[in-house]
């Protein structure tokens, strides 16, 4: 079957699965690797022509026989690459390509534990040793995919889940540290991700399922949440999910109210401030009127009447983030005006 392909050594068209490590500051490509010079074909679970016989006839129908959709370094510098086409864990030797073991798919290097297969699977990620020396490795397991279109046929019925996994690399055996599932079941049918916090925690996003869940270490749920539409037509698709502390700067200028006495304050976007410092003019000189702490989006504070103020946004280590303009106070008469970082 011919087609206009750039690897025309091969009878049909096939994407070609790359990972490249590029030095930033230098530009030199430090390693390139390509699935179709190491894994055949036969290892795909995305038959030829699945989308119809026009697969892989040309370019713009190319067959995904392999498809990365994560790449991680383990600590001896090699590579863990997962392939969701081909239900596989890679791991490539850094110096000459090869390939090191198969985690998973038809042809698993591993004697798998009860609870440790996977499939089209996402975000495989390498995550230190257990005290045994074994190595720690964490994956979503989507477990299914689309029936048709561009993926293959569904595996079966078993919900997705996130995956912590004990491979033993000396004994070649794989066994289940911890299972991440939703409250309830959920079948994911693509994306996904398993993200690990700074306090032990986990967090699984749940892909094309609008939904994200955090878990304890040992897999106990203390937050799930999904999002819901009226339009059950209407669906939102999250690649992955993490959670950070956000640290928010504002684009817009500091909003002073003054109304009764008593002065408005926001920033909106920002999250440094906080506490707002209050400045009057008493009788043609500025006075310190002191200090007030934020309280959420807006504050609230006595200054009493001024002809005119202004406020300074101060963050926890006393820097002054932003000063808003002068607020002119007209006797006792309300009036407002929007301010601006010096």
């Amino acid at each position: 079957m011919g087609c206009r392909c750039p690897f025309s050594r091969y009878s049909h068209c096939t994407f070609r699965a790359l990972i490249i490590e590029i030095d930033i500051e230098s530009g030199e490509v430090l390693f390139e690797w390509s699935s179709i010079e190491h894994v055949p074909f036969s290892e795909t679970v995305l038959p030829l022509g699945l989308r119809g016989p026009e697969q892989g006839t040309s370019s713009s129908s190319s067959w995904d026989y392999f498809h990365i959709n994560s790449v991680d370094k383990h600590a001896d510098g090699s590579y863990i690459i997962s392939a969701r086409h081909t239900n596989t864990i890679y791991k490539i030797n850094s110096t000459d390509g090869s390939i090191i073991w198969r985690l998973g798919g038809k042809k698993s290097d591993f004697e798998h534990a009860e609870g440790t297969s996977f499939a089209f699977q996402h975000h495989a990620r390498y995550r230190g040793e257990d005290s045994a020396g074994r190595t720690l490795l964490s994956l979503f397991d989507n477990h299914n995919a689309r029936p048709g279109q561009d993926h293959a046929l569904i595996e079966d019925d078993k919900p997705s889940s996130g995956k912590l996994l004990v491979v033993d690399e000396t004994k070649l055996t794989v066994s289940l540290a911890v299972q991440y599932s939703a409250p309830s079941e959920l079948i994911s049918q693509s994306q996904g991700n398993l993200h690990f916090l700074d306090n032990g925690n986990a967090l699984v996003g749940w892909g094309q399922i609008p939904a994200i869940t955090e878990f304890l270490p040992n897999g106990t749920v203390v937050y799930h949440a999904e999002v819901h539409f009226d339009n059950e037509s209407s669906q939102s698709e999250s690649y992955r999910n993490f959670k950070f502390p956000w640290h928010g700067v504002s684009s817009e200028d500091i909003a002073v109210v003054w109304e009764d006495k008593k002065v408005y304050i926001s920033w909106n976007g920002d999250t440094a401030v906080k506490e707002w410092a209050l400045w009057v003019n008493e009788a043609g000189r500025w006075r310190d009127r002191g200090k007030v702490k934020r309280t959420g989006f807006e504050t609230v504070a006595e200054v009493g009447v001024h002809k005119e103020i202004f406020v300074e946004g101060i963050d926890r280590h006393g820097k002054v983030l932003g000063r808003s303009r002068v607020l002119t106070v007209e006797d006792s008469a309300s009036s407002f005006t929007f301010a601006i970082q010096p």
